[in-house]
């Protein structure tokens, strides 16, 4: 639509990786210019399509200290043994995966001594009505925890885990 309309660039956000060489193509083979926003894309080739965005690792990481500062405060970090960490995650965004790594990055820094498979691992859609679904059967999943820590990407993520909880 934008190349019909006669633009001469365009900034996109993907809604899927998958897609980012066919759109780039298209920007190319139209002589549009082209930036990446948010999630890095490449061209057919692998060669990047000029990207700009927020560090998500950092952001991250700043997730990650604050929970750990919190888990801290609450005495959670005495006994690790029914603490759970539920990382949701749109699997298929990097900026999600990128931001999501970080906070698990910076936790771990701060608690080396957490056990890595107590970090599950909750693919969703990035909605709150998924992250609502996927949380809640998490929860079932896993009984006999008593203190969950929930990060995600985005607002829809981390609203999904509280109302799940709320729910349990």
């Amino acid at each position: 639509t934008y190349v019909a309309d006669g633009v001469k660039g365009i900034a996109v956000v993907v809604p899927d990786k998958a897609l980012g060489p066919v759109v780039a193509q298209k920007a190319k083979d139209a002589g549009v210019a082209l930036i990446a926003v948010d999630d890095d894309i490449t061209f057919k080739d692998g060669s990047p399509v000029p990207y700009v965005g927020m560090n998500a690792g950092n952001i991250g990481k700043q997730v990650g200290t604050e929970v750990a500062r919190i888990a801290k405060a609450e005495g959670w970090d005495k006994d690790w043994s029914k603490v759970r960490v539920g990382s949701v995650e749109d699997q298929k965004a990097d900026t999600c995966m990128r931001r999501n790594h970080g906070a698990q990055d910076a936790f771990l820094a701060a608690y080396p001594d957490f056990p890595k498979q107590n970090i599950v691992s909750i693919p969703y859609d990035n909605t709150m009505v998924n992250a609502i679904d996927v949380v809640s059967t998490t929860l079932t999943a896993n009984p006999g925890v008593e203190r969950w820590i929930f990060w995600s990407c985005n607002d829809d993520g981390v609203l999904g885990s509280v109302r799940a909880t709320e729910n349990a």
